[in-house]
């Protein structure tokens, strides 16, 4: 595949992506937000849109289609708008790995690329509290991120 065809294959990835997350939140819209904060997410995706037609490289491309979908990939699996994002047909088609970037690096068990250290310092303390780890992960994140930082 051509640079220029895999660049059109992630703007059309990227629109898809977009277009079915504002779809799964118009349809079945999260208790705790309220109307202003929906049209926020939703404008949101929609500047993903735009964004995705205004970048040139494949490396910004691929940052903004992983950007769009990590509501989706960190939001907890039962969720309404979760579950008819993932088992939409056109999001199926593209086969996109659902893989929660907490339990990859919990199974890894140590942090080895900066990326996954920003994503823990950033909402370590959001996922404990919200109930999404357990206690016992939390410390172990944490010492994991700390451990990073040593190296």
């Amino acid at each position: 595949m051509s640079t220029t065809d895999k660049k059109e294959t992630l703007r059309n990835e990227i629109k898809i992506i977009c277009e079915i997350a504002i779809e799964a939140f118009q349809k079945f819209k999260p208790n705790d937000l309220n109307h202003e904060q929906l049209n926020l997410i939703i404008k949101a995706y929609n500047r993903f849109i735009d964004e995705a037609n205004k970048y040139n490289s494949i490396r910004d491309l691929e940052s903004l289609k992983k950007e769009a979908l990590t509501y989706f990939l960190e939001s907890p699996a039962g969720t309404d708008n979760v579950e008819y994002f993932w088992n939409h047909e056109r999001i199926v088609q593209l086969a996109i790995p659902r893989v929660n970037p907490l339990e990859r690096i919990l199974k890894k068990k140590k942090i080895t690329k900066h990326e996954d250290y920003v994503y823990i310092t950033d909402i370590l303390v959001a996922a404990w509290q919200e109930g999404h780890i357990t206690e016992e992960q939390f410390f172990r994140l944490g010492k994991m991120a700390d451990d990073y930082m040593m190296k």
